[in-house]
């Protein structure tokens, strides 16, 4: 936010700071209940808060020491979460709540995200100020990548708010020394006119592109039972059928003539709207990488129907990874592929697979990107139907031991094995970042395997559902064939 000092004289100034909510957790974990043991303040436990500006007639906010407690929130937080870039919403969260709804509250106009502003961008009696939540701040430089991201979100109207908040902020004292940008004023805004249908016509262009990529990528090869390692024609591409006990095993084999590496994929969610299983995410990414491409669909989207998500976490009668390790296995002696030349790789769900399998592969290289790495602390809805409705247990204490293993990485066998690991994680991704990246970095160093563990943060603003970013994928390569 810049020299806190002006906030304080922004809020001498006339100037006050609102707060909205909406539903997600507040991201901060247990630094939340240091700042309440610290500070006497609490953060919303269920809802995300969601910080806005707005000009007030409103002299009560100094009075009553809003500033000071924002502050007090503002370094407590900066001191356990440096890295956060939401320290200046939680510390907004933090101060209103201790001065109540009456500070919470935003007027009937203002409680709307900038989407909502089509009938409101006019100045009301006691508002002199539109809110601003959109990407970038509007203290912070416009530049076209933004624009075209409104343009995809359908978010243009938050532009023009941008345009109207620096031109109502630039009246405030101390304005001038907070930040250099300026309303374009009539010739700025039919510049982001032109800038915006600039944007729409490159979207557009992408989306044929992407169109006409996708006539001529689909997946075009015979569907065969699996034959056995023996039988197998390795130069093939061709899909697969296993049939174990009571699931079915898909995966989709794409060799590289010549290539001494294997590369092993698992997907995350598959909205079953859209797709049916088998479901082999990055697919048409095969040519990036330098190898055989081996992909595995999760067993689970077979025995369960609507099921959008498995984990790959097994089966009473099997651990699914067991199976697949064993496939693995088979293919690349067949490839002549050594098992330290073996990488498996997945995102979320597909990351967690990709970490957990290191059990069955031990000595290959593993890599993640934004993975669940303890199921008890994701989705307790998509968890708990994985439990119920595949493993047919009433809650995930009514399972054995032996399966409630796979529902965590956190394990000397799954770390400690004697693989390569590599963890890459987004910190837009805050959720993933608190829940499943820091612990699992935590086990790692208090069971001494640090050294087995590399990592990777980048960031990404699609956060958790963008994947993995294009220098992170370079890294995850040179990992992988170093």
């Amino acid at each position: 936010m810049g020299d806190l000092s002006l906030l304080g004289s922004f809020v001498e100034a006339g100037t006050a700071v609102a707060l909205t909510k909406h539903r997600q957790h507040h991201g901060f974990g247990a630094a939340a209940e240091e700042l309440r043991s610290r500070t006497g303040m609490k953060l919303p436990m269920n809802f995300q808060p969601y910080g806005a500006v707005g000009f007030f007639d409103n002299a009560q906010l100094a009075e009553a020491g809003f500033f000071e407690s924002f502050v007090a929130a503002f370094e407590v937080l900066r001191e356990l979460r440096p890295e956060s870039r939401r320290l200046e919403v939680g510390a907004l969260a933090a101060a209103s709540l201790r001065f109540g709804d009456g500070y919470g509250r935003l007027p009937r106009s203002l409680r709307f995200r900038p989407t909502g502003y089509v009938q409101h961008l006019q100045p009301r009696q006691d508002i002199q100020m539109l809110s601003y939540g959109d990407s970038p701040l509007p203290w912070e430089p416009l530049e076209f990548k933004h624009v075209e991201h409104a343009v995809r979100k359908g978010r243009t109207v938050a532009l023009a708010a941008r345009d109207a908040w620096l031109g109502f902020a630039s009246g405030v004292w101390g304005f001038e020394d907070f930040t250099s940008q300026r309303s374009g004023g009539p010739l700025g805004r039919m510049k982001l006119a032109n800038q915006i249908e600039r944007a729409r016509q490159l979207i557009e262009e992408d989306k044929a592109r992407k169109a006409k990529e996708r006539e001529h990528r689909q997946l075009d090869v015979p569907v065969l039972v699996w034959p056995g390692t023996e039988d197998l024609d390795a130069d093939r591409p061709a899909q697969y059928a296993l049939r174990v006990a009571k699931d079915q095993y898909d995966f989709l084999h794409l060799p590289k003539r010549g290539s001494e590496r294997l590369f092993v994929f698992f997907s995350g969610y598959a909205n079953r709207k859209k797709v049916r299983p088998p479901v082999f995410q990055r697919w048409t990414w095969a040519e990036r990488f330098p190898g055989h491409c081996l992909y595995f669909s999760d067993p689970a989207l077979h025995r369960v129907h609507g099921l959008s998500i498995g984990y790959y976490a097994g089966s009473p009668e099997r651990d699914v990874l067991e199976v697949i390790a064993e496939v693995v296995r088979d293919v690349a002696l067949k490839h002549g592929v050594p098992l330290e030349n073996v990488a498996t790789y997945g995102s979320s769900a597909g990351g967690f697979a990709s970490l957990r399998i290191a059990e069955y592969l031990q000595g290959a290289a593993h890599i993640a990107i934004n993975p669940q790495t303890d199921l008890l602390r994701h989705d307790g809805a998509k968890v708990g139907r994985v439990v119920r409705d595949v493993y047919g247990a009433a809650a995930f204490e009514d399972l054995p031991e032996e399966h409630r293993r796979r529902f965590t990485t956190h394990r000397a066998e799954v770390i400690g094995g004697g693989s390569r690991f590599l963890v890459m994680q987004n910190r837009l991704d805050e959720f993933h970042l608190v829940n499943h990246y820091r612990p699992l970095m935590e086990f790692v160093e208090s069971a001494g395997d640090s050294e087995a563990v590399q990592t990777y943060e980048f960031e990404h603003g699609a956060g958790h559902r963008g994947g993995e970013s294009s220098d992170a994928l370079e890294v995850a390569l040179r990992f992988a064939a170093p």
